[in-house]
């Protein structure tokens, strides 16, 4: 009897311990997610800054070429080809932070179904819906 008892608690314990391990790791997942988020925004932000000084540059005819850093690489580009690089580079920006927005929703929600959060789990549902407009 003892012997059933005991292997019961160890069963229940090594579920517990699956359990607890898949918690910390979708915790872990979340939290790269988050700052793979900030670093994308801060970029955004950057390039922003970059579109909108070579917006004012452009009005101006005596500066004709730029430099821009390329992966510790500088190169002198004309700044109408510059700009187009960065407007491209959001472009792609903005698809990585949808993607990544999607992968964090979709964790979220397994996190929350793992502790059994359901008033977290409700609210989440929330992030599937679509506008009526967009196309499927």
């Amino acid at each position: 009897m003892l012997k059933a008892a005991a292997q019961l608690v160890d069963r229940e314990l090594s579920e517990l311990t699956d359990l607890l391990e898949r918690i910390e790791s979708i915790g872990d997942e979340i939290l790269l997610d988050k700052k793979e988020l900030v670093h994308l925004d801060e970029k955004r932000q950057s390039n922003r800054e970059c579109i909108r000084s070579l917006t004012k540059l452009d009005g101006n005819s005596s500066i004709k070429k730029v430099y821009l850093n390329f992966a510790k690489t500088f190169v002198r580009l004309p700044v109408e080809k510059s700009k187009k690089l960065i407007e491209h580079d959001q472009k792609i920006i903005a698809e990585e932070i949808d993607r990544v927005n999607n992968g964090l929703k979709e964790k979220l929600d397994t996190l929350y179904r793992l502790e059994n959060r359901q008033d977290d789990l409700a609210s989440t549902a929330a992030f599937k819906l679509r506008p009526v407009n967009e196309k499927l």
